[in-house]
């Protein structure tokens, strides 16, 4: 939480954190993917903390044709990409539209993000029978 504290001090909503080679590990208490060529992109889990949404986020790519892959990505890759978003058990999928002075693609939500958080809302609101079980009804 110091970092993202430290980046709303600064004007920022959050802040992104690198791992111990620079690479884009994960927000300060979310996790991150990125959009290249209608394929879903996110850091492997090692060294970083694997939410419950960030794996929801893997298994839910998979039921609805979106390919992904797990590797490590610069920080100028990040800010490249054709779309980016968090995601956390408390905020569910967010679009990022701008790092730092950076414009992910046209500066809007892009497609493939959008369609991640339909589908992981539809699952999380009980609209899709097949993940029923992993809901607690309270």
């Amino acid at each position: 939480m110091i970092a993202k504290s430290e980046a709303i001090g600064e004007g920022f909503d959050d802040s992104i954190l690198l791992n111990h080679n620079d690479y884009v590990a994960e927000g300060s208490t979310s996790n991150i993917f990125i959009v290249e060529n209608g394929m879903l992109i996110t850091t492997p889990g090692d060294r970083i903390f694997e939410g419950i949404t960030r794996n929801t986020i893997i298994t839910l790519s998979e039921k609805i044709g979106i390919d992904l892959i797990q590797e490590h990505f610069s920080p100028d890759r990040l800010k490249a990409a054709e779309e980016v978003f968090m995601c956390s058990s408390g905020n569910g999928v967010v679009p990022v539209v701008q790092i730092d002075n950076a414009k992910i693609g046209d500066g809007k939500p892009g497609t493939v993000t959008k369609r991640m958080k339909a589908y992981y809302i539809d699952v999380i609101m009980g609209r899709i029978p097949e993940f029923e079980k992993w809901l607690t009804y309270i």
